[in-house]
């Protein structure tokens, strides 16, 4: 059992780590042709994810590699959306609303938060 964890926690951070700065990264590539890419880029993330993730929990019991490689596919499509989401909600939305000083704040807390 406790190798299936660290299993799962190793395809769990390397899928976040390539996810997470993928996401931005794929979004500007089809912003250059699409006006919403960002909402485009986390709804096929989602849609995606929800595939392997699927796969790998059906597949699980006869192809356990199988199910790992699936699961870290269907890991990294559902971490496209971190950065966009909060690229979307507390970038966009927020400067319109806060001036300079609380925005910084805003930014450094939501970093401690999710980081730390």
């Amino acid at each position: 059992m406790n190798s299936v964890s660290l299993r799962f926690g190793i395809i769990t951070m390397v899928a976040g780590l390539i996810g997470v700065p993928l996401g931005p990264i794929v979004s500007r590539a089809v912003a250059s042709y699409k006006n919403n890419a960002d909402p485009l880029v986390c709804a096929y993330g989602l849609f995606f994810s929800s595939f392997f993730l699927a796969a790998a929990m059906l597949f699980v019991t006869k192809y356990v590699v199988m199910s790992y490689i699936l699961m870290f596919i269907g890991q990294l499509f559902l971490n496209l959306n971190w950065a966009l989401v909060a690229d979307i909600l507390l970038v966009r939305e927020m400067q319109k609303v806060i001036d300079l000083k609380k925005y910084t704040y805003f930014v450094v807390v939501v970093f401690v938060v999710i980081y730390f």
